[in-house]
């Protein structure tokens, strides 16, 4: 099974579910902002990944590969650790620790 699979498999809908919330108001509000530092047509794509995720995960259906190496990042860069279960932090460090035994 890839990581991004085991991080999908390991984590509650309701998890996922926050993270992807919280991705599409942070790349609405950037949007929004009309801030001259906005990468546009990155921001438009990554709301369009975490919007379908959303949508996804609302309608019980699996998530995209994009959307499960997006989640796996933002699980990894240690920014949503609030969003985590004691339960699913302890499933998180053990697959980096899994991956980090195979380099």
């Amino acid at each position: 099974m890839s990581i991004k699979e085991q991080v999908d498999a390991a984590l509650t809908k309701e998890t996922k579910l926050a993270i992807a919330d919280r991705h599409v108001q942070n790349f609405t509000a950037l949007l929004e902002s009309k801030a001259t530092h906005v990468r546009v047509s990155e921001c438009e794509a990554y709301l369009r990944i975490w919007s379908q995720a959303v949508k996804d995960l609302n309608e019980d259906q699996e998530l995209s590969s994009e959307a499960r190496g997006e989640l796996c990042d933002a699980i990894f860069s240690g920014s949503y650790d609030q969003f985590l279960s004691a339960e699913e932090a302890d499933k998180m460090a053990q697959i980096l620790g899994d991956e980090s035994d195979e380099e």
